[in-house]
């Protein structure tokens, strides 16, 4: 009756307007009465067609301006305007015709029902988010009823898509006196929803089901049942979640609208909020729950204030439904619902990136999102991760941050932020130790929103700086130090400078607008440089320094670039008690890049060197083996004349110290200290001498013929000491009386022969023996011989020791004549007894005397008869005589006698042998020999006597004339006799010759 009292006031407009259409009326009201009866059934089949043609058309959005001040005659006005706006239909068929038709549809009996018919399926509906969230509760999706075309009392199947995984499935039915349909928000340009809390919806959404202008005092109903929420797999989400409803329009004076719930619900905000635009121009409705809180009521607004709205929650139900009343046919109301949701996404952004990295969000009960690969210097950003929101409860969100596969993290810096409701977290990333992924978990609060940020930096890394150390050998006439096994050390660092430019997303994203890019390159090089060289005890430096121990001369730093770098260089030092040189650079300068910087200083091998070499050598090791029982080779890198080969270290150890020093956009920060780097350990070598030892005798026939074996010791230093013996050589005659001690280090020896007895040692040189480092390198300037590259030549010559016998002032020769003066020289022959061994072996007559002496008697000392005269020896007459060994004698004899030849007439020569016996024996005090000489007479001898202390002989003269003539025949006889044989003998000679010589004619 209220639609008929509306077509009544239609009809009285229209009869204002115009008296003909007036008369039409009235004749449709005449025919009434007539045909129904007729029509009823008719009329039954046309409700049908309506409503179903009203369904298509419902989903229209009408312009609304309804100001909606209900219970005013203002808020009348609007519902006419708005009613006008809503019903296009009814404006444009304000003819009585068209009224007509509108007083049947409401007149004719009731439809049949069809509360057992079900509209089509929706199957591809979705939810929209409001574009601007001023207050309230943000992630509200409100549900899309764009597809909704359920007919009144049908029940339409509906599934709205929630997210990539989430759909929500219910089934929608709409009862009571007015028709609904979806509407675009905001649905009036009054409504608080739509512009205040949730603005800004996408164009083409329909989320409002809205009432359509119609009968007066009447209710419609809007029931959501078998609510359900389901994930991509069809699995229904049995977790809670906050089902959201607001009044979508407004509610005014003599309205109404009622929520209900098959749980409690309760109210989380209205809107507009204080401190919204135009707030005092709004008021709110009372508001009554029920005693269960599962229904809510809200009255209108009763003053000339726009109405507020109110948010309310219900959680996870099976049913929900809005009943909204109005009292005016022009009345409308609208309501919304929408699923409460948090979200969390995801932003990697990368500056000067080599490898790629990824973004991951992930929820374990709504699943994840994740980034494309972002290298380079950009950005990506993930889809967003809906998660079904209890306002009571929290969701646990974990972001990961992936890199390409042999990414190495530490070349990054790796920094995360999480942006909106992100509860207490941790921003230090957590490593996975299965991938090497970084991670975050945070709780984001529920219906709030969390971005993790990922910001992916590639350092500025300096790398460590590549040095090397190396040593060569100098060369040997090399005028550089004066040393001819003088070496030259290098301690090289490599400069190097990198850079980095970083944009500030937070400042780019400020300046966006001007088109202006915030960036800041940081540069880092080597500053504070100290290349700091411990020499070991091997190596001795060749470069001056004071008492300081500032360097004065012979280190220099010199560059791969020939640039002059002297003024960079702050100090140059040697501490003689470390035996460490340091070369200090000055603050505020850096090594340029790819430039070389070699500090460069001469060493030699150490007297420890060559000794220990050497020592090594004759204990038959390896001549560098160290202290600790190694031999070290030279490392990698450290020169061609050094590396991989055996030597000693030069050095303990040698390192870089520097610092890593930052320049922003060309201005000096700091610099941070960064550990040592330690160089490598270079070896240098070392040569040794050898001091060959050559026996000779003297003379050559006289070396011992019983096997002896001479010694020879060899001392350091110039005189022998036990303390500093080297070594003793040991001479044979099957070794060729040589023998030889090799791998001696430079220095002094002293060479001395072990006393041979019976002989005298000399030495061809001194017995001193000097080896220098130089003499050694000159002899072999090469670094592949090391070992004797020089002989040093030592002759020992033996003599044999002898005792020098002065014939004349030791061997007494005696000559006595009688019976008249001397007439003529008397000689003796002086020679070695037939039966005296030793005379034969040991005695070395004077050149050319044929082993006999001959004394001589002048005659001139034998004019006197009977008085002795000493014979003599010719001048010089000295016998050698083999100086015994032991504490035996050595007894030479020798036999004196008087030549027979010549003997005058008259004179009877002494024909005896006289012995001559010398002794020769060592004194007791050992400085030498002493000689005795002992003549022996044999029996009968006429010269004999007890004590003789020379040969003595005597010759008598006997007279012709006083031979006896008578008697016997005497000597006088003789002579006669004598005589004249002699003469025929002669006579016969000559005949003989005579006759021969005429044979021969």
């Amino acid at each position: 009756m209220k639609r008929i009292a509306e077509w009544f006031a239609a009809v009285g407009a229209a009869a204002s307007k115009s008296g003909k259409r007036l008369v039409a009326v009235v004749a449709a009201v005449a025919m009434l009465g007539g045909v129904a009866g007729v029509s009823a059934t008719a009329m039954a089949d046309d409700q049908s067609a309506a409503d179903t043609q009203q369904s298509t058309a419902q989903t229209e959005t009408p312009a609304n301006t309804d100001s909606k001040d209900a219970g005013t005659d203002t808020g009348n006005k609007d519902d006419s305007t708005k009613a006008d706006a809503t019903k296009s239909d009814d404006a444009a068929s304000a003819d009585t015709d068209a009224a007509a038709s509108e007083l049947t549809k409401q007149t004719a009996p009731a439809p049949t029902s069809t509360l057992n018919t079900q509209a089509a399926e929706a199957t591809n509906g979705s939810c929209v988010y409001a574009g601007n969230v001023a207050s309230g509760l943000n992630n509200v999706c409100w549900l899309d009823m764009t597809n909704f075309t359920a007919a009144q009392n049908q029940l339409q199947p509906m599934s709205v898509k929630l997210s990539d995984s989430l759909t929500m499935k219910f089934n929608i039915k709409y009862t009571g006196g007015r028709k609904l349909r979806s509407a675009a928000v905001p649905t009036w340009n009054k409504a608080a929803f739509g512009h205040y809390g949730y603005a800004g919806f996408p164009e083409g959404t329909k989320p409002a089901l809205y009432q359509i202008t119609g009968s007066y005092n009447t209710e419609s109903t809007v029931e959501l049942t078998d609510i359900k929420i389901v994930n991509a797999d069809g699995s229904e989400i049995t977790g809670n979640y906050s089902f959201m409803m607001a009044d979508a329009e407004s509610t005014n004076n003599d309205e109404s609208i009622s929520f209900t719930s098959s749980n409690e619900i309760e109210q989380v905000a209205q809107f507009p909020q204080q401190g919204d635009a135009n707030y005092k121009n709004y008021a709110f409705g009372d508001q009554t729950f029920s005693a269960d809180h599962k229904t809510v009521t809200g009255g209108g607004v009763r003053t000339g204030a726009n109405p507020g709205i109110y948010l309310y929650k219900t959680k996870s139900p099976d049913t929900v439904s809005v009943t909204m009343g109005v009292h005016y046919g022009r009345e409308i109301q609208a309501a919304i619902f929408g699923v409460l949701f948090s979200n969390a996404e995801t932003t990697v952004t990368t500056n000067n990136a080599s490898d790629t990295f990824a973004g991951k969000v992930e929820s374990q009960t709504y699943g994840s999102e994740q980034t494309g690969g972002v290298t380079g210097s950009n950005s990506a950003t993930s889809k967003v991760v809906n998660m079904l929101s209890d306002t009571d409860t929290s969701e646990q969100v974990k972001f990961t941050l992936s890199a390409s596969e042999n990414t190495n993290w530490n070349d990054y810096n790796v920094s995360f932020t999480c942006d909106g409701d992100c509860g207490e977290y941790d921003a230090t990333p957590q490593i996975d130790t299965a991938t090497g992924n970084r991670y975050v978990t945070v709780s984001v609060a529920s219906e709030k929103s969390a971005h993790g940020k990922w910001v992916v930096t590639k350092k500025v890394k300096l790398d460590t700086p590549k040095i090397q150390k190396s040593i060569s050998k100098d060369e040997v006439d090399s005028a550089a130090t004066g040393q001819k096994d003088s070496y030259t050390l290098s301690l090289n660092v490599k400069g190097n400078t990198v850079s980095g430019t970083t944009t500030s997303g937070e400042l780019a994203q400020v300046f966006k607008d001007l088109g202006q890019i915030i960036t800041t390159t940081t540069t880092k090089s080597y500053g504070k440089v100290s290349i700091v060289d411990t020499l070991s005890d091997y190596a001795d430096p060749l470069f001056e320094y004071d008492e300081r121990g500032a360097i004065t001369s012979g280190v220099t730093v010199v560059t791969s670039d020939r640039s002059n770098v002297d003024a960079e260089v702050a100090s140059k030092t040697y501490d003689v008690a470390t035996r460490t040189v340091t070369v200090t650079f000055r603050d505020g300068f850096t090594l340029a890049k790819d430039v070389t910087y070699s500090v460069q200083f001469k060493v030699k091998p150490s007297d420890k060197a060559y000794e220990t070499y050497a020592s090594n050598k004759q204990s038959e090791k390896g001549g560098y083996t160290d202290t600790d029982n190694t031999v070290h080779q030279g490392e990698t890198g450290t020169g061609t004349d050094s590396e991989n080969k055996d030597g000693f270290y030069s050095n303990a150890e040698a390192h870089l110290a520097y610092s890593e020093c930052t320049a922003v956009n060309n201005v000096a920060k700091d610099c941070v200290s960064k550990d040592n780097v330690t160089y490598q350990k270079p070896v240098l070598q070392v040569k040794t001498g050898k001091i060959q030892v050559t026996k000779k005798w003297d003379p050559t026939d006289s070396e011992p013929k019983d096997g002896s074996k001479v010694t020879v010791n060899i001392y350091k230093g110039d005189h022998a000491d036990d303390g500093q013996k080297v070594d003793t050589l040991t001479l044979a005659k099957d070794g060729g009386w040589t023998g030889s001690l090799g791998n001696l280090a430079p220095g002094t020896y002293f060479v001395e022969e072990t006393n041979v007895d019976g002989y005298t040692a000399s030495y061809s040189q001194s017995q001193t023996v000097t080896i220098t480092a130089d003499d050694l390198w000159k002899a072999e300037p090469n670094m592949t011989k090391f070992d004797n590259v020089k002989t040093y030549d030592v002759t020992i010559t033996n003599t044999l020791n002898r005792v020098d016998l002065d014939v004349n002032a030791n061997v007494k020769v005696s000559k006595t004549v009688q019976g008249a003066a001397a007439s003529k020289d008397f000689t003796f022959n002086l020679t070695c007894a037939k039966s005296n061994a030793a005379c034969k072996d040991g005695v070395t007559w004077p050149k050319d005397s044929n082993g006999s002496l001959t004394a001589t008697a002048s005659k001139s000392d034998l004019q006197t008869i009977g008085t002795p005269a000493d014979a003599k020896f010719p001048d010089g007459s000295t016998l050698q005589l083999k100086a015994p060994t032991g504490t035996t004698s050595a007894v030479y004899e020798f036999t004196v006698s008087e030549d027979q030849s010549g003997n005058p007439a008259g004179w009877k020569y002494d024909t005896d042998t006289v012995t001559v016996k010398v002794t020769v024996s060592k004194k007791t005090d050992g400085s030498g020999y002493k000689t005795n000489v002992e003549y022996v007479y044999a029996d009968g001898d006429s010269d004999k006597t007890d004590n003789p202390k020379s040969a003595d002989f005597t010759n008598v003269f006997v007279a012709v004339s006083s031979l006896p003539v008578t008697g016997g025949r005497s000597a006088r006889d003789w002579l006669i006799y004598g005589g004249g044989l002699g003469l025929l003998a002669l006579l016969a000679g000559a005949g003989y010759t005579v006759w021969r010589k005429r044979q021969l004619v």
